[in-house]
C-alpha cells in the first residue's frame, strides 16, 4: 500500500481535489443523460426526411413540368366555358321550396283531413223546422173546469209566429180561428197537449217539435 500522507495540510488539499473531481465527473454524467451535451446518449437528433413526403413532392413537380399551361391560353376562359355548360342544364324538379321549412306533423295531418273531407263531403244539414203558424187568442173554461183555447192563423203582418196575438192584424182575416181542447188534433199535423191559464202547448207532429203559445195579457 502507498504511504500515508502525514502532513495534514497536504492531506486536506488532496481530499478537496478528489471531491471536486468526483463532482465534475457526476455533473458530466448528468448532462450527458439529459442530452445537453452532444454525446452518444443525446436524445436530440435530427429526424430524417420522410420518404413519402419526398415522393409526393417529386410527383407534384413532375406533374407541373409535364403539363404546363400553354402560352396564350387563359385558365379563366376554360372555367367560363364550364360555367356556361352548367347554366344550360335544366333545373332539378324540387318537391318543395328549399328555402322554406317543411310542414309539421300537425299540418300534414290537417291537410290529409281536408283532402279526405273534400273527397267525401258530409251530407247537407237538414233545414230547421218551420215555425208553428198559430197565435193564442184566449181561452174559455166550462163549469166542469174544461178549457177551450182559441188559436188563429198568423197573417202577413205578424212579426214572429207563436207570439201572442194582439189587436192590429196579427191573425189572418181570411182564416177562421180554431177552438181546440187538450188532446185534440187540428190543422192537419198539430196537436194540443195542454192548456193552462197563461198558454197553450202545441206539438208539430211532422217535425216532432213542441211550442208554447202564450195568451195575450
Amino acid at each position: 500500500m502507498a504511504n500515508t500522507i502525514k502532513d495534514p495540510r497536504i492531506r486536506r488539499w488532496a481530499t478537496l481535489g478528489l471531491f471536486v473531481a468526483c463532482a465534475l465527473l457526476l455533473l458530466k454524467i448528468v448532462l450527458n443523460a439529459v442530452g445537453v451535451l452532444g454525446g452518444p446518449s443525446s436524445t436530440v437528433t435530427s429526424a430524417p426526411a420522410s420518404p413519402s413526403a419526398d415522393s409526393s413532392a417529386a410527383r407534384a413537380a413532375s406533374s407541373l413540368a409535364s403539363s404546363p399551361v400553354p402560352i396564350g391560353t387563359s385558365a379563366a376562359e376554360l372555367h367560363l366555358d364550364e360555367l356556361a355548360q352548367l347554366n344550360e342544364r335544366p333545373l332539378p324538379d324540387f318537391q318543395r321550396n328549399p328555402f322554406q321549412y317543411g310542414p309539421t306533423p300537425q299540418e300534414i295531418k290537417a291537410q290529409q283531413q281536408a283532402e279526405e273531407l273534400a273527397k267525401n263531403p258530409p251530407p247537407p244539414v237538414a233545414p230547421p223546422p218551420p215555425p208553428v203558424p198559430f197565435a193564442a187568442i184566449g181561452y174559455q173554461q166550462s163549469a166542469a173546469g174544461q178549457r177551450t183555447a182559441y188559436l188563429c192563423v198568423m197573417g202577413a203582418g205578424a212579426a214572429t209566429p207563436g207570439t201572442p196575438a194582439a189587436p192590429g192584424g196579427h191573425c189572418a182575416e181570411d182564416q177562421a180561428p180554431y177552438a181546440v181542447r187538450e188532446g185534440q188534433e187540428f190543422g192537419q199535423h198539430f196537436k194540443v197537449l195542454r192548456i193552462t191559464d197563461s198558454m197553450v202547448e202545441v206539438e208539430d207532429e211532422s217535425y216532432h217539435q213542441t211550442v208554447q203559445l202564450p195568451f195575450p195579457q
